[in-house]
């Protein structure tokens, strides 16, 4: 239904082998599943005869995992070179300069390059001359692929519960699936194989967090008449899910509720993607070589200079005597807690207001811009121990107690920092912190 979309797009930029390494490191024995996805993927964009931009990021969280991770990548380099799609290789670029370690072990997220470095990369691509970039060289191979959708192609013994959901980029017709309803396949999809369920289950309340959502999970039972089974499992929001499976869609195969996994008791699913394998693409592990971008299609000099970039934070972290120092300096403030004098003092060690102060004066340099998520983790780790150690020392003594702000000679004054900038600023950021998907900040732990 996007293709239209996609036919008009003057680049179409793709990433997906940050997922493909991650399952392929939680599900090696599928790998070889994970690789002919990879190219039935290549193999049909490959025909829309556009411009594509493949990203491979850089992934290496552990050194013992090299191998998968390379098998898969050089999957993604082999495909770019058959069928022609320009390549930025950021995983090549991290190892040949040796700097894979420090962006895996030293960034506050492994799977996801800091934000500035992104936002630079995204200028520069599009400051590129797109005539630069070459069109795809179309495959001449037919697989036949259908959408599957319940409300079409299902038999339905129950009524089907059908609703549209939407965000602000999506609008779906949904199918809930509950544990008394059974979906049967037709018989004019005997023989093929499920490769993927895209569900968007939703509707549970009290959720707030990206992590609720996620942990958040319903599953689906898909059996035939052979006694195979396969399990799809999707958490609280919009998810195309892969299946790493070959069970074959037979003459009586059904889609159920599944009693795994769940919490809650219902199934949205907007529809199935479907593959008839006729063996015209076949990959194996053993197939897969050690494989470079051809230079034509080697667009990595577009992504910006990472030994640069470790150098200034490596720079930055010696001159500040690594962010211990701001630690040790804190957790000298937590030994004299006791001694607050005033209400402003008490107002001024909550945590907006250290969090607020926090982003104004890191926020006035470059160097205090990259390291602002690291300051910021490091004050709400304290703050958070502060509190149990607080929490604990009252329970010892409960005479410890700090006397309530009220009862301060300047409560009226300390009031008035409440109001400041500072710590409106620190409440806002805990505030969407909490929406983080709904609002688009970057996550830190409060």
């Amino acid at each position: 239904k996007n293709k239209d979309i996609v036919n008009k797009a003057d680049l179409v930029i793709l990433e997906s082998n940050i997922i493909d390494m991650i399952h392929g490191i939680d599900l090696y024995g599928k790998i070889h599943l994970i690789l002919r996805n990879i190219f039935l993927t290549y193999n049909e964009l490959s025909k829309l005869n556009k411009k594509f931009l493949v990203l491979l990021l850089p992934l290496l969280e552990k050194h013992s995992d090299y191998n998968v991770v390379e098998t898969i990548n050089n999957a993604h380099r082999m495909c770019c070179n058959q069928y022609g799609f320009n390549c930025v290789d950021v995983q090549s670029v991290y190892l040949k300069n040796n700097v894979m370690d420090f962006y895996m072990t030293m960034m506050p997220d492994a799977r996801h390059q800091l934000q500035r470095i992104m936002y630079e990369f995204g200028k520069n691509i599009a400051n590129e001359n797109f005539s630069l970039f070459k069109f795809s060289l179309p495959s001449f191979i037919d697989l036949d692929f259908k959408i599957c959708s319940p409300k079409n192609d299902f038999k339905i013994e129950n009524k089907m519960k059908e609703f549209i959901v939407s965000d602000l980029f999506h609008n779906e017709y949904c199918y809930r699936i509950t544990e008394i309803d059974k979906y049967l396949f037709p018989t004019f999809l005997i023989g093929y194989k499920i490769l993927a369920t895209h569900s968007w289950t939703h509707g549970k309340k009290g959720l707030k967090t990206w992590k609720q959502y996620e942990n958040t999970l319903s599953s689906i039972m898909i059996r035939n008449n052979q006694g195979k089974f396969i399990c799809g499992t999707s958490s609280h929001y919009n998810s195309f899910t892969c299946i790493y499976d070959n069970i074959l869609i037979d003459n009586h195969t059904i889609i159920s509720l599944s009693d795994v996994n769940n919490h809650v008791d219902y199934y949205d699913l907007v529809n199935l993607m479907l593959y008839k394998d006729e063996g015209k693409i076949q990959v194996a592990v053993d197939d897969i070589k050690e494989t470079v971008i051809k230079q034509e299609y080697n667009f990595s000099h577009l992504f910006p200079d990472v030994v640069f970039i470790k150098e200034i934070l490596e720079e930055y972290l010696n001159s500040t005597s690594n962010i211990s120092i701001q630690i040790s300096s804190l957790t000298q403030q937590l030994n004299h807690f006791k001694t607050f004098s005033t209400a402003k003092q008490r107002i001024q060690n909550q945590l907006p207001y250290r969090l607020g102060q926090a982003m104004i004066i890191n926020s006035k340099n470059f160097l205090g811009y990259i390291f602002l998520p690291y300051i910021l983790l490091s004050i709400v780790i304290l703050y958070k121990q502060e509190q149990k150690n607080y929490k604990h020392k009252i329970k010892l003594n409960p005479e410890s107690t700090l006397p309530p702000l009220e009862t301060y000679p300047d409560y009226n004054e300390a009031l008035k920092e409440k109001r400041c900038f500072t710590y409106k600023l620190g409440l806002a950021l805990i505030e969407a912190n909490k929406k983080w998907y709904g609002g688009g900040v970057y996550q830190i732990v409060v």
